[in-house]
């Protein structure tokens, strides 16, 4: 079983790399990409099993949407992506500030220092922030902190503009890496997506927890008709209200996984083992 969209403590997930490897052994899911947002895996975190997969996701705001890119198999030390990861992070720190002030119109106060106390490296996050709102009862849940406040109609949204999608793209290509665009769903829109393959990505997340069944087989026949590759993943970002992980429950097959290895191994000229 293969998991090729899992977040950990190093960006808005609730659980540690170690403790991913531990949930996907009891879980026998065989190989997990850590798809952590903005941040390339250390050589530290490579160390933990050899099942889990180098990866990253990048968000930025194109045409009013917020697009994320999955790029899969990268290398962390190329100059280009390293250059998107710092910009992004970077990016990340400015919003919160922005996001304070918008926040402020509506009368309510965003205590900065406990917002970043969600992250183990206190790095921000609209997950966080939407948790934090939560917690100081302005929403009832997470889903209603986007809805109302955090997503790109939310009355406090802060647009990501560090970089250029294309840039993204080329720049996860560069990285030996293979790009995908992450749960389309959440686009809601056929023309944007029809520009994001334009603009040269290698696949579709088609599975994804945010995606019913009707989507799914709607993005799959994008996909083929495209010939792009057309992958699997959760989204998982730690244990549900029930007490369960999503990992696992929205598994990528093994045919797929090597079309990603084989278009990385043609961009490295390097074979996986």
């Amino acid at each position: 079983m293969i998991d090729m969209h899992v977040h950990s403590t190093e960006s808005d997930g609730r659980l540690s790399i170690e403790e991913i490897q531990k949930t996907a052994n009891k879980n026998h899911i065989d190989e997990i990409a850590i798809t952590d947002h903005d941040i390339l895996m250390s050589a530290d975190a490579e160390l933990y099993n050899t099942n889990i997969i180098k990866a990253v996701e990048f968000g930025i705001t194109y045409k009013n949407k917020e697009v994320h890119i999955l790029g899969y198999y990268v290398d962390s030390s190329n100059e280009n992506l390293r250059k998107i990861s710092e910009l992004a992070i970077n990016d990340r720190a400015n919003r919160i500030d922005i996001f304070e002030k918008n926040f402020a119109k509506f009368g309510i106060k965003i205590d900065k220092e406990k917002v970043l106390n969600y992250s183990k490296d206190k790095v921000f996050s609209r997950s966080n922030l939407a948790k934090y709102l939560v917690d100081i009862n302005i929403c009832k849940n997470k889903n209603e902190a986007f809805n109302e406040y955090l997503s790109p109609k939310g009355k406090c949204y802060v647009s990501k503009n560090f970089t250029s999608l294309q840039n993204i793209i080329d720049s996860i290509k560069s990285a030996n890496g293979v790009c995908v665009l992450a749960h389309p769903i959440t686009l809601n829109d056929d023309n944007i997506v029809d520009e994001i393959i334009e603009m040269g990505i290698d696949g579709i997340e088609v599975i994804n927890s945010k995606h019913s069944f009707t989507d799914i087989k709607k993005y799959l026949n994008i996909a083929i008709k495209n010939k792009l590759i057309y992958t699997a993943g959760s989204d998982c970002h730690g244990k549900q209200f029930d007490g369960n992980y999503l990992m696992g429950n929205f598994a990528l097959n093994y045919t797929t996984l090597k079309s990603i290895k084989k278009l990385h191994e043609i961009r490295s000229n390097y074979v996986i083992k």
